[in-house]
C-alpha cells in the first residue's frame, strides 16, 4: 500500500495503475494513475460522487503525461 497520492509515480504505465491509499470496512480511498488510458468500448463504471451506480465513462487521458486520480468509496 503506498502512503500517499504523491507518492513516487511507478515507472510501468503500461497499464492504467490503481493503488490502495486507504482500506476500511466503511472506506476505500485508491490512486488511480492514468497515462493515455479510457474506458473499455463495451461497459461502464459506477462510482464517481453522483448517486450510486450511475453510469459513466473515461472518454481519453493525456498520452505526453500521466493524469493521478483519487477514488474514494464509502458506505
Amino acid at each position: 500500500m503506498i502512503k500517499n497520492i504523491f507518492s513516487p509515480l511507478p515507472r510501468d504505465l503500461s497499464d492504467e495503475v490503481v493503488e490502495d491509499l486507504v482500506r476500511s470496512s466503511s472506506v476505500r480511498i485508491e490512486r488511480i494513475v492514468s497515462y493515455g488510458h479510457s474506458s473499455p468500448e463495451t461497459g461502464w463504471y459506477d462510482h464517481i460522487n453522483i448517486p450510486a451506480h450511475t453510469k459513466h465513462k473515461v472518454l481519453w487521458t493525456d498520452k505526453k503525461k500521466p493524469t493521478i486520480w483519487l477514488g474514494v468509496f464509502y458506505r
